[in-house]
């Protein structure tokens, strides 16, 4: 690793062994009130006084909350910049619903004037009317509404995009954790805070005659918060270049950069120097017809580099074209990934695909970039060797080129829809996508975007080789005195028409889970679980879901409990025993076929790996702790076995070669929506989250890619590849013709070669990766030496065929 420019590597070896516990607080001038907000066992800021949720107000304190308190206050363990924004009071997930809207008032004891406060707020989850109001007078008020909300609030953190020598701190917390300044007047001798959906996180008061000293307390204070970041929440180190530093051609020098074409597979970072043999290269593709195929173009800046443009030709052979326009452009963006979860440190890798806008690129110096393109082939273009150039342009006119060369492969893959496999990410609609960003909040004016949305999401899938979903949830609305179950379906509804329109999940089991619906009955109708009302009732509901998804002619797993286990059971869990019984509950029920996922053949003492025999389905790790539950399920036939969750490193081996080596018949992967906030890279700097474990980003326009999602279609490609070899065979051996025989058992051959190449269960290394960097060993490498072998013995076996 090198270590960036803000910060030498001791001091984040020192990070690794220890938190040290630093000192901050600028002396407070007299006169001038603080307030840290938050839980009683949270840190205080050194100097300020500590507001807790219980604390009414009383003349004595002279501070407090006016009659209603918050229910409770808030630490972001998973979201702590600093002690001050760390925690807040006075918003509330509870009050989502609550009509009319709650509010909290602050009372603080100050003598009549004129004074400036400074407010530390956000909103955690921007929606309905918002803001802080000051002895009767708005603050600020913002209306969140379906026109302002793309922009402000789901975009917001996405124009920081990270740069060498950024302020993290700046860019990211502030914006997050904004502190704005006020002019107040008291009358009669107190400040009234009233707050709607804000989360209050710091109070700074002073007479307005101490404006230059309170502006002075602000720097400081903002000037402590920064450094306490950067010592204790934040640390970055950037991946040293595994090249040297090439040498620099006298017209390379004047253009400004060095173009140089890379394995897609492989990652580029800023720092990353282009091999001698990338310089100079070609782009070389090979696809069936009716494919996706990526590639990978660098480009190291020597200065920086302003307005780019890259332009391509026409993909051209004799008699045919392959219009420019097929190919897509998207700049690999940096993102900061936290390594672990012991740690606080921060690695810079390539991950978020974006869109050029206005077609011009802005490259910072020293910061190299990867530029990756996708060429979708025509399905029916002809057959042979195209050619054809990339430009990249500079704004004074000065440009180079790379040359591109395109083999189309003499046939079509099989269409996703119609391989044996299921393929699926874990899915959340536009309607509850995010977790701080639902368009449900805005009823029938948000339907529009999200159905917009939906669309886009599912027809992205489809380009990608998905060829299922994971649905909605289905609750319960009422329950009558014999057990029978009404049920809101609209959701679904929406999603199954999309489903139709979009041509996705009409032929392979789609997956929907149950639980939440059986924990309704539990709580919302106070029904003992696996009592005799509860089982009746709970049957009545899968029977209802059965009747509906036969009338519209989707097949459907229902999957029962996702990841049981023994302790620590969350409300997505239950143990082996009541896992297997809702499985029993579930075969009892006509047309109904069970899912679970299981982490692990054992936990603790407990055999799991039975379970694999009574569930029509199993969902499980491709880890070397649940081989017996791969080979239970595999063992037993088609639909069985599915793998999920690779761990946070996705990649084109565990989502082709990997399943089909393990006879999987399915691939589904937590989770294709970035689910915390988006663009925002400090999810978890006191924490561990899956929210940057995401396939897709957010945009109003559809789904961002990301290096992941990209090389997920590489390994289902290969599936494809596979699936029609192994079907050629079989059709090759029915015409008992010798030379077709024979190329048949060549292929088999390959096939086995290939196989045995392959571990029954993945390294750790390529599950999670190294120190957030993608694995890059052997397992991966040699994914394009097999597609090609299963490609030429494609080719043979069909060389005679019209």
């Amino acid at each position: 690793m090198k270590v960036s420019r803000l910060f030498n590597l001791m001091l984040v070896l020192s990070l690794l062994l220890v938190f040290p516990v630093k000192s901050f607080g600028s002396d407070i001038p007299a006169g001038m009130k603080c307030f840290d907000f938050g839980p009683e066992k949270s840190v205080v800021w050194p100097g300020f006084v500590s507001v807790t949720a219980n604390m009414s107000y009383s003349k004595d304190k002279g501070f407090g909350w006016e009659g209603t308190t918050p229910p409770q206050a808030v630490f972001r363990k998973d979201h702590q910049a600093d002690a001050l924004a760390g925690d807040y009071i006075g918003w509330q997930k509870k009050d989502y619903n609550t009509t009319p809207a709650p509010q909290y008032t602050f009372i603080l004891d100050l003598p009549n004037g004129d004074y400036e406060i400074a407010v530390m707020a956000s909103n955690p989850d921007p929606l309905k009317p918002y803001g802080i109001i000051a002895n009767g007078n708005k603050l600020f008020w913002e209306e969140v509404t379906i026109d302002n909300y793309v922009e402000k609030y789901l975009n917001r953190h996405r124009a920081a995009a990270y740069k060498p020598d950024q302020d993290v701190f700046k860019e990211h917390v502030d914006l997050e954790h904004p502190v704005k300044k006020y002019i107040v007047n008291i009358k009669d001798g107190k400040l009234k805070l009233q707050l709607q959906y804000v989360a209050l996180e710091m109070l700074v008061a002073y007479p307005l005659s101490l404006q230059k000293d309170g502006d002075e307390f602000l720097k400081t204070l903002w000037d402590e918060r920064r450094s306490e970041f950067y010592s204790s929440a934040y640390k970055e180190v950037l991946p040293e270049s595994k090249d040297p530093k090439p040498g620099i051609s006298k017209e390379d020098k004047e253009k400004g950069f060095v173009l140089f074409v890379r394995d897609y597979l492989e990652e580029i970072y800023p720092t990353s120097y282009p091999k001698k043999e990338e310089i100079n290269s070609k782009i070389n593709l090979t696809a069936a017809k009716g494919e996706f195929e990526p590639a990978l173009l660098g480009l190291w800046p020597l200065k920086e580099l302003k307005g780019i443009r890259i332009k391509f030709s026409d993909l051209k052979m004799e008699g045919a074209v392959i219009a420019a326009s097929s190919i897509e452009l998207r700049k690999v963006r940096y993102y900061q990934k936290q390594i672990s979860s012991a740690d606080n440190v921060h690695t810079i890798v390539p991950f978020i695909l974006e869109k050029p806008q206005q077609d011009k690129i802005d490259i910072p110096k020293d910061e190299t970039t990867g530029l990756w393109l996708t060429v979708n082939v025509p399905r029916d273009a002809k057959t042979g060797t195209y050619t054809g150039k990339v430009e990249v342009i500079t704004q004074d006119g000065k440009n180079s080129s790379v040359a591109i060369e395109l083999v189309v492969r003499p046939y079509l893959l099989p269409d996703p829809e119609d391989i044996s496999a299921t393929l699926m990410w874990y899915y959340r609609t536009p309607l509850w996508k995010h977790e701080r960003y639902k368009l449900s909040w805005f009823g029938a004016e948000g339907k529009p975007l999200a159905t917009k949305l939906l669309e886009a999401d599912l027809r992205s899938m489809k380009e990608h080789g998905c060829n299922a979903l994971h649905l909605p949830e289905v609750l319960i609305t009422a329950v009558d005195g014999s057990g029978k179950v009404t049920v809101d379906f609209s959701e679904l509804a929406w999603v199954v028409e999309t489903m139709k329109k979009e041509n996705i999940g009409l032929k392979h089991p789609n997956l929907l889970f149950t639980l939440k619906a059986a924990n309704q009955l539990i709580k919302e109708y106070e029904m003992e679980e696996f009592g005799d009302k509860f089982n009746k009732t709970f049957k009545n509901y899968i029977a209802e879901l059965v009747k509906w998804f036969g009338e519209q002619k989707i097949d459907v797993l229902y999957w029962v409990v996702d990841e049981p286990r023994e302790r620590n059971l969350s409300s997505w869990n239950r143990n082996y025993d009541d896992t297997m019984k809702y499985v029993q509950l579930v075969s009892e029920v006509k047309g109904a076929k069970s899912s679970v996922s299981f982490m692990r053949d054992t936990e603790g003492s407990k055999d799991y790996s039975a379970g694999a025999e009574k569930t029509d389905n199993t969902i499980t790790f491709p880890g070397a702790d649940s081989v017996n539950l791969r080979q239970i399920s595999s063992n037993r036939g088609k639909d069985k076995l599915w793998l999920h969750n690779s761990g946070k490193n996705i990649n084109r081996t565990a989502f082709g070669f990997y399943p089909w080596r393990v006879s999987a018949s399915g691939r589904v992967q937590w989770n294709y929506d970035y689910q915390e906030i988006p663009y925002y890279p400090f999810e978890n700097m006191c924490g561990f989250t899956w929210g940057s474990v995401a396939a897709t980003f957010p945009s109003s326009e559809g789904p961002v890619p990301t290096t992941w999602y990209e090389w997920s279609r590489e390994g289902i490609d290969d599936w494809r590849y596979i699936e029609l070899a192994e079907n050629l065979i079989a059709k090759a051996k029915k015409t008992g013709n010798s030379e077709k025989v024979k190329l048949a058992k060549e292929t088999e051959r390959i096939l086995k070669n290939i196989k045995e190449e392959i571990p029954e269960s993945l390294p750790m290394e390529i599950i999670v990766g190294n120190n957030g960097m993608a694995y890059d060993g052997p397992l991966l490498k040699n994914t394009h030496i097999w597609r090609e072998k299963i490609a030429d013995s494609i080719g043979k076996l069909l060389a005679d065929e019209k």
